[in-house]
């Protein structure tokens, strides 16, 4: 996905292997909707390491780089208070080709839920992400209206159009892997949770 130097991760309270199943309640796309709900909202961040101030941290940013925001301890690192923007929809998730990622801080502009998953409507949800690429280590703050917060610091290591990342920080996780796209300046990551739907996330280095 991106470079990385501190990286965030995704986590939930077991990981990645969330194992909610998404039932349909007569093919409905408001049950769908709702379902995946439960699902996004067990696959999501966890409130680990969350930030406790509702104000945003009060941190600088660092260089461009992306190298800056390592912090250690629970907090994991020092990222920018992300902004947040509405979740849209989108029918069938875009075409990805990997691509060397850039070191640097990246902010998500924009994000779509794939609504393939939910019979042609989606949830209405607000998200906000950033993430700082140094190398192989990559920073994580992630914030959503469907669960909580996230604060992490992962590995990643690409290969074709995959990305996987391990994290590092609070705690040593499984490994994951999604599909992903880059240009240099835009980062594209099909966030595909476990038997659940696949959230387009949209990120751009400043």
């Amino acid at each position: 996905m991106l470079g990385a130097c501190d990286s965030p991760a995704v986590e939930t309270d077991a990981g990645l292997d969330a194992t909610a199943e998404v039932g349909v309640d007569g093919g409905k796309a408001d049950a769908h909707v709702e379902a995946a709900a439960d699902v996004v909202a067990e696959a999501a961040p966890s409130d680990a390491g969350a930030p406790t101030d509702a104000g945003g941290p009060d941190v600088s940013y660092a260089d461009a780089s992306g190298c800056g925001y390592a912090e250690g301890g629970s907090q994991c690192n020092a990222l920018p208070w992300p902004t947040t923007i509405s979740v849209g929809c989108v029918s069938g998730v875009p075409a990805v080709d990997g691509g060397a990622i850039a070191d640097g801080l990246y902010f998500m502009t924009q994000a779509e839920w794939d609504t393939t998953y939910f019979d042609g409507g989606c949830p209405s949800s607000t998200w906000a992400s950033t993430v700082a690429v140094c190398g192989s280590t990559l920073q994580w703050f992630d914030i959503n209206d469907v669960k909580s917060d996230y604060i992490g610091t992962l590995t990643i290591s690409t290969a074709a159009s995959q990305i996987t990342f391990t994290q590092s920080c609070p705690s040593p996780q499984t490994p994951y892997s999604f599909s992903y796209s880059t240009d240099g300046t835009n980062l594209l990551v099909l966030f595909a949770f476990p038997k659940g739907p696949t959230l387009v996330m949209h990120f751009t280095r400043q």
